[in-house]
């Protein structure tokens, strides 16, 4: 029979030399490897933000061109002229909005869309108004109708242009967001 200590010494021997290289060598690779693959992660998020800010850009872009177009016809309504469907796009604004606040670094370029946007909604909602006004009985029935329509007209076509000019100045800096 052996005693404790002759197979103690052997076996913590084994031991230290096992484990001391293992951690000197382990957790510096470990760390390496680590850094690696978030670099990679890393690199992927940032590809995948550049893909999904080209998309926002190219759709939001389309977007100010059709309502640009779309308002140029709101702001040259002839006399007793009203468009039924505008052509206004305001649905896409609600899509991207999250993706504006989070991708677009330029705040003030955030706050002008927004603010493009909102207006196409006002005046989208002015256009409805006219069409009431026009089509609606009790509308044209009422005191001072002509009078109504055309205030409403004015503010209509006055508030188009402005949201043309507006919208082509938005437009050429998104163009430009790399």
């Amino acid at each position: 029979m052996t005693s404790f200590w002759d197979t103690f010494w052997p076996t913590l021997a084994a031991t230290v030399i096992g484990v001391i290289p293992s951690i000197a060598l382990g957790f510096p690779l470990a760390l390496a490897v680590d850094r690696r693959v978030r670099a990679r992660a890393a690199r992927e998020a940032e590809r995948q933000e550049s893909t999904r800010l080209a998309q926002l850009r190219t759709s939001l872009c389309d977007a100010i061109d059709r309502n640009v177009r779309a308002l140029h016809g709101l702001a040259s309504l002839p006399a007793d002229g009203i468009m039924h469907v505008s052509g206004l796009e305001v649905a896409l604004w609600d899509v991207w909005k999250e993706d504006v606040i989070r991708l677009l670094r330029d705040p003030i370029l955030r706050g002008d869309l927004a603010l493009f946007f909102g207006d196409v909604l006002r005046i989208e909602g002015l256009n409805q108004e006219l069409v009431r006004l026009y089509t609606s009985t009790d509308a044209a029935m009422a005191v001072r109708a002509t009078e109504t329509r055309e205030t409403v007209r004015e503010l209509l076509i006055r508030n188009a242009a402005q949201a043309v000019t507006a919208g082509q100045e938005v437009r050429a800096r998104l163009a430009r967001v790399t």
